[in-house]
């Protein structure tokens, strides 16, 4: 009796330990979030273990240490990546940006760009930068204001500006609806630019993305839009004239 009660312990134990393992996150996978506001949050294995997380500022330099040597102590695991996650919220290109000239600076190459899940928009309480790209026209984003339903008129007049968004850093604005009458910016030339524009109580702003613009030049468009406090934008794609002629300005 005392063997087989010694027996059936063995195999629970066994069980348990081999369940306790499963549960353990995958260390070579870190999700990297970037929560806007100089905000990272970062976590290994799926979402599951997002519960893990360690979330702190990029400007704290005992953080940025910490985290980076995270990166280093896991990084000799076998297929080993790096994802990072973008979510829409201000000051996220800038973070990107930060983020992405870190791991360089590290040699950490194996990285990819990746959205948020249901577990993890749960716990951070926001969604990716490329769910907000990927809204109908019918979808107004207006930045910290709970008026997010709204709708704008799809008709455009001389208060519509229309910035098209291509590439790695490519922008195109246009007022009205001649896309021809327009010119190419670079993120330099928009403060002065938006500060002009601001005089007109009546402008609309629609942001087009283009099929080879990269998730970079998104989240650095939007987080122009946040630095200039140009709160009323709205997000659709490109119409077949201006695929066309954005397609003749890449060549």
């Amino acid at each position: 009796m005392v063997k087989k009660y010694l027996f059936v312990m063995m195999l629970i134990n066994i069980f348990n330990g081999c369940a306790q393992r499963e549960t353990e996150p995958k260390k070579n996978i870190v999700s990297c979030v970037l929560l806007g506001y100089d905000s990272l949050a970062y976590y290994y294995g799926n979402s599951e273990h997002v519960g893990n997380s360690v979330s702190g500022l990029i400007s704290d330099s005992n953080f940025v240490k910490t985290f980076t040597q995270s990166i280093k102590d896991h990084s000799s695991h076998e297929g080993f990546k790096i994802a990072i996650k973008p979510t829409a919220s201000a000051n996220v290109g800038v973070d990107f940006k930060w983020l992405v000239d870190l791991l360089n600076s590290n040699d950490f190459q194996l990285r990819y760009i990746d959205t948020l899940d249901e577990n993890e928009r749960e716990k951070f309480n926001t969604v990716s930068i490329q769910q907000i790209m990927n809204k109908q026209s019918s979808q107004l984003i207006l930045p910290g204001d709970e008026n997010r339903n709204a709708t704008l008129s799809d008709t455009v007049d001389v208060n519509t500006l229309t910035i098209l968004v291509f590439g790695e850093n490519g922008l195109y604005l246009y007022l009205g609806n001649d896309v021809g009458s327009g010119k190419k910016y670079d993120y330099a030339d928009l403060k002065k630019f938006f500060g002009d524009l601001k005089r007109n109580n009546r402008l609309r702003i629609v942001i087009k993305s283009s099929a080879n613009n990269t998730y970079r030049n998104t989240v650095n468009i939007l987080d122009e839009m946040s630095k200039n406090q140009m709160d009323k934008y709205q997000l659709i794609d490109m119409n077949p004239e201006e695929k066309k002629f954005i397609s003749g300005l890449t060549k």
